[in-house]
């Protein structure tokens, strides 16, 4: 969902509680997800409802249970193989936004992330971090 990356990446840059995160998604739904979220807003509590939330409902409605579980399994099992670093990235990033347990905690995320680089590569970056430690 284009919304939810563009946000994401405001959110990157912007120090928004998370109500307001949700208020600034709807701004960018498409013409499609805002008649979607008009009819959905009048089940949920608006003021109340947190971003992660939110994309759930969102993802519910657009991803079917199982195109989101193939999506998570994707995300799970990455490796970099024949990809360049930025593409691996790339892709890692677009999976966690169907993980949102390895999303939303750092060290996870972290820890999945070089599960699925290649060994020379994680080898190099555990030496650099050894030596800024």
């Amino acid at each position: 969902m284009e919304c939810v990356k563009a946000i994401e990446v405001i959110f990157d840059n912007l120090h928004f509680e998370d109500n307001d995160r949700v208020s600034c998604a709807v701004l960018l739904l498409t013409k499609t997800e805002r008649i979607w979220w008009e009819t959905t807003k009048v089940t949920v509590n608006v003021q109340s409802l947190q971003l992660n939330e939110f994309k759930e409902l969102l993802y519910d409605k657009y991803f079917s249970t199982d195109v989101k579980t193939q999506k998570v399994k994707a995300c799970l099992e990455l490796k970099q193989g024949n990809l360049n670093l930025n593409d691996y990235i790339l892709k890692f990033e677009e999976g966690c936004l169907f993980v949102l347990f390895i999303a939303s905690n750092d060290k996870d995320r972290r820890k999945h992330l070089m599960r699925g680089l290649r060994a020379e590569i994680r080898r190099d970056v555990t030496k650099i971090e050894g030596n800024t430690s």
